[in-house]
């Protein structure tokens, strides 16, 4: 159990280093806007004004998804990977939400990369 809390710890240290953050996050919005567009498109869904809303809708949400994600990644770091799961899943059940979490993603890979340049 040691070592398994040893690696958890290790790789946390790594992925909060501010060189592997931004594009971490990057990446994961990436997945979840291909996740939602992959909703949408070849599952025939219609896109239009309420999809549009429902995607702002669901990026507010993801900002306070976000914040329940960041507390369960530093007091609890075995729930994460589940957790995690669990949002890739419901990304790929509801398009809105895999469109919002990826787009909030991106503005907070925006965020990290502009204040590692400062």
């Amino acid at each position: 159990m040691n070592f398994l809390r040893r690696w958890i710890d290790q790789t946390v240290a790594w992925v909060s280093a501010p060189r592997v953050f931004g594009p971490t996050l990057i990446i994961a919005g990436t997945v979840f806007v291909g996740l939602g567009v992959y909703g949408f498109k070849f599952r025939h869904l219609h896109f239009g004004l309420v999809s549009a809303l429902g995607c702002l809708l669901a990026a507010a949400i993801s900002l306070f998804v976000l914040l329940l994600t960041d507390y369960v990644f530093h007091h609890a770091p075995l729930v994460f990977i589940p957790f995690c799961l669990f949002l890739f899943v419901l990304g790929f059940i509801q398009p809105h939400f895999g469109i919002g979490m990826g787009v909030v993603l991106w503005g907070v890979a925006v965020k990290a990369l502009k204040e590692e340049t400062s």
